[in-house]
């Protein structure tokens, strides 16, 4: 205990007074104290993205959708293919290691002289404050092309929307299997307007899975987007939306 208390910071100190008593010497642990503090350092670690929460769109694990093992060798030619990158990690890694170094001492070199940039301690902990950028008035114009795109906006839900297009596009045909080219799924194009939709609109999948329809289950989604979306498809999908765009046929 003497050590614990040795090496904590204020608010530390603070927790463990409460659970074991103002007497150091007291043993009794008191219970509520105890939860509040696991509770503190729960929240504490989800902050830090040491501790991660399943099933979760904010405190989930972002390396849980990762290919890995022989699934991942598999995979790995086509989709470094699709990103324009070699297999081989080294000079990307090279590079983007000499970037940060350069860029760490611009910045550690400027830092001092940066009076928007400050350091603070906070709780007992030194925090990197940044100031805050003074709000721009929108101008009128701004004003008068929200109103306009809101005016056309077709009073439907946006989910229906996407599916309608898809319906009159067919745009859904240029989404294929990373390994089977004419695989197809049951209710395929419904998974599809999810995951689409779950990244346009900057929300993750959680609000569109549905564990009662088995086109919109978490394992459904999370299979979609790893082997139907991808560069490649996206291109193709566009090719399709401009043919579709110059017969008229979206209109």
């Amino acid at each position: 205990m003497e050590e614990v208390q040795k090496n904590a910071n204020d608010k530390e100190l603070v927790l463990i007074a409460s659970i074991t008593g103002r007497d150091s010497k007291k043993t009794t642990i008191d219970r509520t104290a105890y939860t509040f503090c696991v509770l503190d350092k729960l929240q504490s670690a989800l902050k830090r993205r040491d501790v991660f929460i399943s099933p979760s769109w904010r405190y989930a694990d972002p390396r849980a959708n990762l290919y890995s093992g022989s699934e991942w060798e598999a995979v790995r030619p086509m989709i470094c293919r699709s990103l324009n990158l070699t297999i081989d990690s080294t000079p990307i890694v090279t590079s983007l290691s000499d970037e940060l170094h350069q860029v760490y001492r611009l910045v550690a070199e400027n830092i001092d002289n940066n009076p928007a940039v400050r350091f603070e301690t906070v709780k007992g902990n030194e925090e990197l404050i940044l100031t805050q950028l003074d709000a721009l008035d929108e101008p009128p114009s701004l004003k008068a092309l929200r109103a306009a795109v809101k005016a056309k906006l077709p009073r439907v839900d946006l989910p229906e929307m996407v599916l309608e297009i898809a319906t009159r596009t067919g745009f859904a045909d240029g989404f294929t299997h990373i390994n089977e080219g004419s695989a197809h799924a049951e209710d395929l194009l419904i998974s599809l307007c999810a995951e689409l939709l779950a990244g346009a609109c900057n929300t993750g999948r959680e609000p569109f899975v549905r564990e009662d329809i088995p086109a919109l289950k978490r394992d459904r989604l999370v299979w979609v987007d790893q082997n139907y979306i991808r560069n490649e498809t996206i291109m193709a999908v566009n090719a399709i939306f401009r043919f579709c765009s110059k017969s008229n046929s979206i209109s």
